[in-house]
C-alpha cells in the first residue's frame, strides 16, 4: 500500500530538505519485505506470524494496509471476506498457477495490465475428466 502525505512546512528527513506543499508518497513495501525485519522476506511463510503458544501476532513493522488516518478503511472486512472466500474455494477446488506466471516481478507499485493464467479443477476429479462433473 502507498500512503500520501502533504508537507505543511519545511522539514528535513534523513538530512534531505523537503519544501512546504511537497507531496510525499510513503511506500511501506520496504518494511514489509526488508531483510532488516525478516529472515527471508520474499518467502511465503505464515509461520512467522505464529507465536510459541500458537497465537497470531502481527509485528508492528508489517503494515499491509498502511497506518494512521490514511489506513485502508475496509481492511477488516477484506481480511474476513478474503479468508472465508479463499477457504471456501480451496476446500472444493485445486488452483494451480500456469508455469509462465511463476516468475512475476516483486515489489512493484503496480503491475502492467496483462492476463494472469491459472487452472481451477474441482477436487476429486482426474485430469482426464473434461469437463469435471462431480456428484455427491
Amino acid at each position: 500500500m502507498i500512503g500520501e502525505v502533504r508537507v505543511v512546512m519545511i522539514l528535513f528527513i534523513e538530512g534531505y530538505k523537503v519544501e512546504a506543499n511537497t507531496v510525499i508518497f510513503v511506500n511501506n513495501h520496504h518494511a514489509n519485505f526488508s531483510e532488516d525485519f525478516w529472515d527471508t522476506p520474499e518467502t511465503y511463510s505464515p509461520e512467522r506470524f505464529i507465536t510459541e503458544d500458537n497465537s497470531f501476532k502481527k509485528p508492528k513493522h508489517f503494515q499491509p494496509f498502511s497506518v494512521g488516518k490514511r489506513q485502508c478503511m475496509g481492511y477488516k472486512m477484506v481480511e474476513h471476506v478474503t479468508s472465508f472466500l479463499l477457504a471456501s474455494i480451496l476446500a472444493k477446488f485445486e488452483v494451480k498457477c500456469h508455469e509462465a506466471m511463476r516468475d512475476q516481478p516483486l515489489g512493484q507499485l503496480g503491475l502492467e495490465p496483462k492476463p494472469f493464467y491459472f487452472t481451477v479443477r474441482k477436487t476429486g476429479c482426474s485430469s482426464t475428466d473434461s469437463p469435471c462433473r462431480h456428484t455427491a
